[in-house]
């Protein structure tokens, strides 16, 4: 059951699917686990690159609202919740 939605402060945050940003945002995100799981041994780690397919269906891109101009730079993505 996905409860992000439930315990979230909208008035905070926005947050997105990872899987509708641009392929430079999942490239690095891709490469922070892969770095991650090379540094520590996270089975974790091991396990999310291995579902990549699942992995990137599930995770959300969470976003201060401050600054989520800077962090988006200007993409136009639809928000989540």
């Amino acid at each position: 059951e996905k409860r992000f939605e439930h315990v979230a402060n909208p008035d905070a945050i926005d947050w997105y699917s990872i899987v509708d940003m641009d392929q430079k945002q999942i490239d690095v995100f891709q490469m922070m686990l892969e770095i991650h799981k090379e540094r520590t041994g996270s089975a974790r780690a091991t396990e999310l690159l291995k579902e990549w397919g699942q992995t990137l269906s599930d995770t959300l891109m969470i976003v201060p609202k401050e600054i989520s101009e800077r962090v988006l730079g200007g993409t136009k993505i639809e928000k989540v919740g």
